[in-house]
């Protein structure tokens, strides 16, 4: 259901409402989604013998689906003009109701269904290519619309960082491009701003970006908060009074203000408290590694947005073949914490070794301190 060419029905009881047994979907207009309701409760159907007996099931509600667009495609026959995406929408845009689908003009219906993110260093010097968005990068998006109705002409994204409700923009975001036209998207079609993909399908890049930069000084998980509006033309009716039509969607970005530890620490490594670290992810030190931890040093567990596409794992921990050396003080500790989203009762730090040894002795500890400055 979740296909593009797909629509997604719904069984409904007899007295209204979803069927218990029916498949369900409570986002409307997200990427993966049942987009109508229609009856799938005590439908008349035909058995073997010249028999009849009423069945339930979402595979009696999608024949009516069917039903309803051969009906549709009779109204508007010429395929030239009134594509299989048409007849898709009207009948979508309608929630399944058949007069309306028949009698109802189709106007545009535009929303935001998702976005790529690319922070490489040909996008610009500096940038670390994580998938997540850094203090001090450039970044380009891309944006992944979805028309649910009538066809939408001269589409223009806009992205602005500004809270709802907020006088002024994000102090820490500077626009470079800030507008992209897609021209025209179909009835019922995705579109974007030039999703590049390589031989196996895999995207790579962004024709058209939208771009902008984040300020150094920014907070870590400082969140973004994106607005993209979305304009356009009605493109069966060029000269529809209603137009230009504007719809507007949300979005945020966390910025990440550190450095992340690598997965695998094959030499010696000092952490100091000059940067924010973050441990996204599993990260081994390998056997005769030492990973040096100095005073005041702060270390978070986990990405800032584990929901994120790129966040890939939400347990990530620290497993030292080699050795941890944690040359934390009383007066200036080092700081250990999961990310704020991961704080709950099953959230935890978690470093592991086959040996922890902490230092008793402040004479020790100046030994050992001494040696790793020398």
């Amino acid at each position: 259901a979740a296909h593009n060419c797909i629509i997604g029905v719904m069984a409904g009881k007899t007295s209204g409402g979803l069927a218990s047994f029916s498949n369900i979907e409570c986002i409307p207009h997200n990427r993966f989604e049942y987009e109508i309701i229609l009856p799938g409760v005590d439908i008349m159907s035909t058995l073997p013998g010249d028999q009849y007996a009423a069945w339930d099931g979402t595979s009696m509600a999608a024949p009516v689906a069917s039903g309803m667009a051969v009906l549709l495609r009779s109204k508007w026959a010429d395929k030239d003009v009134y594509s299989s995406r048409f007849i898709m929408g009207q009948l979508v845009a309608n929630n399944g109701n058949l007069l309306a689908a028949m009698t109802k003009a189709p106007e545009p219906e535009l929303r935001y269904l998702e976005h790529w993110l690319f922070d490489r260093e040909q996008e610009a010097v500096g940038n670390d290519g994580d998938g997540i968005v850094d203090n001090g990068e450039t970044v380009e998006l891309a944006i992944v619309i979805r028309n649910h109705w009538g066809k939408a002409g001269n589409v223009t994204l806009k992205l602005e960082a500004q809270a709802s409700g907020a006088f002024q923009p994000d102090p820490y975001v500077t626009f470079e491009i800030d507008e992209v036209n897609l021209g025209a998207v179909g009835s019922f079609n995705w579109d974007d701003n030039g999703l590049i993909y390589d031989d196996e399908g895999l995207i790579t890049g962004v024709r058209t970006p939208l771009r902008f930069s984040v300020a150094s000084n920014t907070p870590n998980d400082h969140l973004i908060p994106f607005k993209l509006t979305m304009t356009c033309e009605n493109g069966y009716e060029p000269d529809d009074p209603n137009a230009p039509y504007v719809f507007e969607s949300r979005f945020t970005l966390v910025v990440q203000n550190g450095r992340t530890l690598p997965r695998v620490i094959e030499e010696d490594m000092t952490l100091t408290n000059e940067h924010f670290w973050i441990v996204p992810d599993k990260t081994f030190i390998e056997q005769g590694a030492i990973l040096t931890v100095k005073e005041k040093t702060q270390i978070q567990f986990g990405s800032a947005d584990p929901n994120d596409v790129y966040s890939e794992n939400p347990n990530p921990f620290i497993l030292a073949n080699g050795n941890l050396l944690a040359l934390g003080t009383l007066d200036n500790p080092i700081e250990m914490f999961p990310s704020a989203s991961l704080v709950s009762e099953s959230q935890r730090v978690e470093i592991n070794g086959t040996m922890f040894k902490p230092f008793t002795s402040a004479a020790l500890f100046d030994s050992v301190d001494k040696a790793l400055r020398e």
